[in-house]
């Protein structure tokens, strides 16, 4: 599981920034989301674990995981298990996307402060 506290990131400042920092997070936890069920080394048969494959986004909190309710066997195929070598597939998305989030805020902190700008005028 990997989880992201977004509010220790963010120091307070005269604009609220809050909503597009969650909105910048939400895109791109869909984008590594998407990327985790589609990359990975295991053979999907059934398409259990790829449905399992999660991400929930609450309390300024985003959490990519694999929910053991609807495939228990999914934290072995992520963090392997004696001969069975690991597939750390969220892991993966996470790193092969972390450039993308940077671009995600800045975007969504530039729509903010446009809308702020022109309610100014």
């Amino acid at each position: 599981m990997i989880e992201f506290n977004i509010t220790s990131t963010i120091t307070k400042s005269s604009a609220n920034v809050q909503p597009a920092i969650d909105m910048a997070f939400k895109r791109w936890g869909a984008i590594v989301l998407n990327e985790a069920k589609t990359n990975h080394r295991y053979i999907s048969r059934t398409g259990t674990l790829r449905n399992a494959t999660s991400a929930d986004y609450l309390d300024n909190k985003l959490k990519l995981y694999i929910n053991e309710a609807k495939a228990k066997y999914g934290k072995y195929v992520h963090e392997g298990q004696r001969s069975w070598a690991q597939d750390p597939f969220i892991d993966n998305a996470v790193n092969n996307n972390i450039a993308l989030l940077d671009t995600f805020i800045l975007e969504e902190i530039d729509k903010l402060w446009q809308i702020t700008s022109q309610s100014q005028i």
